[in-house]
């Protein structure tokens, strides 16, 4: 089996690199000449954990190319895993999809033997039906089930750990054109895993509804869990983690996501719910829960802004630690840390931020933020230090060294009872603070 694998962003590089290690013929394709070069030198375009090891062990006998006739010739099965961006109505945009497909059309309506396409990027509803199927025997004249396989399976991933999720997932999610064609796409899917995942086959219109509904209720107990947190903060004696703790024995509920904190960031959570509600608005359902998981999850940072509004005195400065949507990877979108420090500036307060992996992004998006070489030198400038994003090296401070800091522990990650708290004050979410 030959495999190309269509973008090679965030998750389409693990992907690749993943195949390539198990012994699969894999040509890599990318419209990015700049990543394709540095690619091609052994130098990984992402700060993922593994993938760099990858590179330089599977360098040898990976091919990359910028050449769409090639990358057919070389391949008989494609994935595509490029990006879809939300529309204004929420919807996510195919048009990267289409891009892709119609520049490989050509090659495929000349190539005899089948071609199968593996969609896995994040679509809406009714996508592979009303769009890419037609799409696809529109340009090869080829019927999609017989002449052309054609397979939505959408990756359960996080960032930060995308080579162990790829490897180790709780199932796989296949929607098919066809029997023949999903009982190969399981074979090969299941050839990457260290473990025995369930399988799930259905239709297309289930796996982009699975995909989808996945998410937003994932973000639903996340939001449960921060409604939880904010409740014991108000109640003296309360403390959510054991409350959610307990809850999460349940089977029925499980332990997973069930942590209060902060809002969820990153480039899939807050998408989704809105995409959801936009579905439901497009055939005629009245339902709004999607849409008040997301304005509550917008509220988190205000919130934490008042928290930091009650202990501020002027003109005290504010230190973030943490940029990145969660630890392990540089990305920041819809970083709670990010939010925050814009809230700050807003409010013209100064402010100081560091992240491990994050700094060069933050500066795209951040003005009148003094970024920092290290934790030591954020948290020895400032008077209130908010951990935004749970980096375990943050764990490694000795408060002990600092006085008269005010520290604000969104993710509960320190053991306070370790430190003198005479001399800083600990703030933790999720337990009691004290109003005056």
């Amino acid at each position: 089996m030959r495999l190309s694998i269509i973008g090679l962003g965030k998750l389409g590089l693990p992907l690749f690199l993943t195949f390539a290690s198990q012994g699969y013929n894999v040509v890599g394709y990318d419209i990015n000449e700049e990543a394709i070069n540095k690619l091609q030198s052994g130098i990984s375009t992402s700060f993922e954990p593994l993938i760099q090891d990858l590179l330089i062990q599977n360098r040898p006998s990976i091919s990359i190319s910028q050449a769409p006739e090639d990358v057919i010739q070389k391949s008989n099965t494609s994935f595509i895993v490029v990006p879809t961006p939300s529309n204004k109505d929420g919807s996510f945009s195919s048009r990267y999809i289409t891009e892709a497909i119609n520049t490989f059309i050509p090659y495929i309506k000349q190539k005899e033997q089948k071609h199968t396409f593996i969609i896995t990027s994040t679509v809406s509803p009714g996508t592979m039906e009303y769009i890419i199927k037609p799409l696809i025997e529109k340009g090869t004249g080829k019927i999609v089930g017989k002449e052309i396989g054609l397979c939505y399976s959408p990756e359960f991933i996080a960032l930060g750990s995308v080579v162990q999720n790829l490897s180790n997932p709780d199932f796989l999610l296949i929607g098919e054109s066809d029997k023949k064609t999903g009982d190969m796409v399981e074979r090969l899917r299941k050839s990457i895993c260290l473990n025995t995942p369930k399988i799930i086959r259905t239709n297309w219109i289930n796996a982009e509804l699975i995909k989808l509904a996945l998410n937003a209720y994932i973000t639903t107990k996340i939001s449960f869990a921060n409604m939880i947190s904010r409740i014991s903060e108000r109640i003296e004696g309360a403390d959510s983690a054991i409350i959610l703790n307990a809850i999460g024995q349940d089977k029925r509920v499980g332990a997973k996501y069930l942590k209060g904190g902060l809002g969820y960031g990153g480039p899939c959570f807050p998408r989704d719910n809105i995409s959801l509600y936009s579905t439901l608005k497009k055939i005629g359902l009245d339902i709004d829960l999607p849409l008040i998981i997301d304005t509550f999850n917008r509220k988190q940072i205000e919130y934490i802004y008042k928290i930091i509004e009650k202990n501020f005195k002027t003109p005290q400065t504010i230190g973030i630690l943490g940029l990145s949507y969660k630890p392990e990877t540089d990305v920041i979108e819809e970083s709670q840390g990010i939010l925050l420090a814009k809230k700050l500036v807003k409010k013209k307060i100064s402010v100081l931020a560091f992240d491990p992996l994050a700094i060069n992004n933050a500066k795209k998006v951040l003005k009148n933020v003094q970024f920092q070489k290290s934790t030591e030198d954020c948290v020895q400038q400032s008077d209130i230090i908010v951990l935004t994003t749970p980096w375990s090296q943050f764990n490694e401070i000795n408060w002990d060294k600092y006085t008269g800091k005010i520290v604000i522990d969104c993710w509960r990650m320190l053991d306070v009872s370790k430190y003198n708290q005479t001399i800083n004050t600990f703030i933790q979410l999720g337990k009691y603070i004290p109003t005056t």
